[in-house]
C-alpha cells in the first residue's frame, strides 16, 4: 500500500507561484487580444474620419481647410514666383480700348506761356494712358404731372413708364442679383458696398427683394432650359444640400454641356427625378452609384446609365489606406490598372481602353476576403456595362465632373450665406444659379437677360425668350 508524501511548505509555495504566474499569463494574453482588436477598430476609424475627396465619393466641399496637397514644382529656381510670360510662352498685353469706347479725352501739355523756345510739339506723336474712373449712382427724379379733370372732377397723369416704383432700376436690379450670386456677396456686403462704393444708402430688405424680383424674372428662361434639356440624349445628375432656414433640403441638377438646370427638393429619392426626366425620355443618364438613379433606372429599363469612373477610382485610392495589407496590395494593383485606364482614354484609344479594363475585371474576380474589397470589387463586374459605355458613344463622358463643377458655385455660395431665407429666395437661386450657368456655357450675356426681364416684369408684359443653342 502506497502512501503519498506530503508536499513541503517550500513546494507549495512554488507551486502556487506558478499558478498565479500561469493566471497572469493568461490575463495578459487576453488583454493583448483585446488590445489588438482595439487597434485595429481605431485604424478603420482613422482612415474612416481621414476620408476627403481624393480617396471616397465625399464632395470637395467636405474637406478640411487644412488639407495637404503634395504637388510637385517642377518650375526651375529662376522662374519660380517670377511674374510675366515664362521661357518658351508668348507674352500677352491687354489691348487698348478703341476710340468708339472713349467716352472722355483730357490732354497734358505745357501752357503756350510756359513753353521754352526749344520746345517744338511732335504732332500726331502723344503718350496715351487709358484709365478707368470709378462707377458712381446716378439717381433719377420722375416727375410726373397731375391733371384736374375739369369734366368728371377726376385727378388724371401724364403718361410716364410703368414699375417707377421701384426705388432700383431694372439694371440695378440685375446688377444687385449678379453680385449676389455670381458675385458671392451675402446682403450685409452688398449694403456695404452700395453705401461706400456707389454712395447709395439701401436697406437689406430692398436688395433681398431685388433679389427675389431677379429670381420672378427668370421664370420663361427656366421653362426653356427644362424644355431644352429634356430634349438632350446624354444627361449628367448630381445633388447637394442646401439650407433654408435651418431645415435641410437638396439641391439637385442635371447638365449638359450646353444648359444647366438647378432645382431645391425635399429629399434624395428617385421621385425628385420626375423633375428633370420626363417618363417618356429615352437617353444616357451619367451620375453616381448613388440608390435614387439606380432606382429610377430600373423602374425605366429604356434609360441607359453611365457610372462615374471618378467616383470609382477615389473608392480605390481610399483601399490603399487600410490597415489590411491584403488590401492595401489588392488596391495598388487597381489603381495601376486604372492610371492606365486614364491615359488610354486621354489618346482616345478606345481598344487599348477595353483591353486595359479586361485586366480590370479579371483582377476584380479574385478579391482578398475582405468586406470592402469585396464590395467595390462587385461594382467593377456587375456594373461592367454601366462603365464602359462611355467606350460606345464618344458624346457620353467617362466621369460625372461636369455635373459637380455645376453644383460647385451653389455650393461656395451656401457656405458663405448658410443658405436661403424662404421659397421666394430657393427660387430665386434655382433660377437665377440655372440661368449663370447656361449663359456661361452658351457665350451669352446673364446680366443683359435679365435687365430686359426685370424690365418685362415691371411692365407686365411678356418675358423675353432666351436664345438657347441647339
Amino acid at each position: 500500500m502506497s502512501t503519498e508524501t506530503p508536499l513541503t511548505e517550500r513546494e507549495i509555495a512554488l507551486l502556487r507561484g506558478l499558478n498565479e504566474t500561469l493566471q497572469i499569463n493568461a490575463n495578459q494574453k487576453e488583454t493583448i487580444s483585446s488590445l489588438e482588436a482595439m487597434v485595429v477598430k481605431l485604424q478603420e476609424r482613422i482612415a474612416q474620419l481621414e476620408r476627403n475627396s481624393n480617396n471616397s465619393n465625399k464632395p470637395p466641399s467636405s474637406d478640411p481647410p487644412y488639407k495637404s496637397k503634395s504637388v510637385k514644382n517642377t518650375k526651375p529656381e529662376s522662374e519660380k514666383g517670377k511674374p510675366g510670360a515664362k521661357s518658351g510662352h508668348q507674352a500677352h498685353q491687354r489691348q487698348a480700348f478703341p476710340q468708339s469706347r472713349i467716352d472722355e479725352v483730357i490732354k497734358h501739355e505745357i501752357p503756350s506761356d510756359k513753353l521754352p523756345d526749344y520746345l517744338v510739339p511732335i504732332e500726331g506723336d502723344l503718350l496715351t494712358y487709358q484709365q478707368v474712373s470709378c462707377i458712381k449712382a446716378i439717381v433719377t427724379e420722375h416727375q410726373i404731372q397731375r391733371y384736374l379733370n375739369t369734366r368728371t372732377g377726376e385727378i388724371e397723369l401724364a403718361p410716364h413708364p410703368k414699375g417707377l416704383g421701384k426705388l432700383l432700376s431694372p439694371e440695378v436690379t440685375a446688377a444687385i442679383a449678379s453680385l449676389k450670386t455670381d458675385g458671392r456677396m451675402s446682403i450685409s456686403s452688398l449694403q456695404r458696398f452700395c453705401s461706400e462704393v456707389l454712395n447709395l444708402k439701401v436697406s437689406r430688405g430692398c436688395l433681398s427683394q431685388a433679389v427675389t424680383e431677379a429670381g420672378k424674372a427668370c421664370a420663361k428662361a427656366y421653362a426653356q432650359i427644362r424644355e431644352k434639356l429634356q430634349q438632350s440624349r446624354v444627361i449628367g445628375m448630381d445633388e447637394t444640400t442646401h439650407w433654408s432656414e435651418g431645415w435641410r433640403l437638396w439641391m439637385w441638377v442635371a447638365q449638359t454641356p450646353l444648359l444647366t438646370l438647378l432645382r431645391v427638393e425635399n429629399t434624395r429619392s428617385a421621385d425628385e427625378i420626375a423633375f428633370f426626366l420626363d417618363k417618356t425620355w429615352l437617353g444616357i443618364l451619367v451620375s453616381d452609384d448613388m440608390g435614387a438613379y439606380k432606382k429610377w433606372c430600373r423602374l425605366h429599363p429604356e434609360i441607359k446609365r453611365q457610372l462615374c469612373h471618378a467616383h470609382l477610382y477615389r473608392e480605390v485610392k481610399g483601399l490603399q489606406e487600410h490597415p489590411c495589407k491584403m488590401a492595401r496590395e489588392w488596391a495598388d494593383r487597381a489603381k495601376r490598372i486604372y492610371e492606365l485606364f486614364w491615359k488610354a482614354l486621354k489618346r482616345n484609344s478606345i481598344q487599348r481602353a477595353r483591353r486595359v479594363w479586361g485586366l480590370m475585371t479579371k483582377h476584380a474576380q479574385n478579391p482578398p476576403p475582405i468586406n470592402k474589397v469585396n464590395k467595390l470589387a462587385g461594382k467593377l463586374i456587375k456594373y461592367e456595362t454601366s462603365l464602359l459605355r462611355c467606350l460606345d458613344d464618344p458624346l457620353v463622358p467617362a466621369t460625372n465632373n461636369a455635373s459637380e463643377r455645376a453644383l460647385r458655385q451653389v455650393v461656395i455660395q451656401r457656405k458663405l450665406t448658410f443658405g436661403t431665407r424662404s421659397e421666394d429666395g430657393i427660387i430665386a437661386w434655382e433660377r437665377i444659379f440655372s440661368l449663370l450657368d447656361t449663359c456661361r456655357k452658351q457665350s451669352l450675356s446673364a446680366y443683359h437677360y435679365l435687365c430686359e426681364a426685370v424690365s418685362a416684369l415691371r411692365a407686365k408684359t411678356e418675358l423675353p425668350a432666351l436664345a438657347l443653342g441647339a
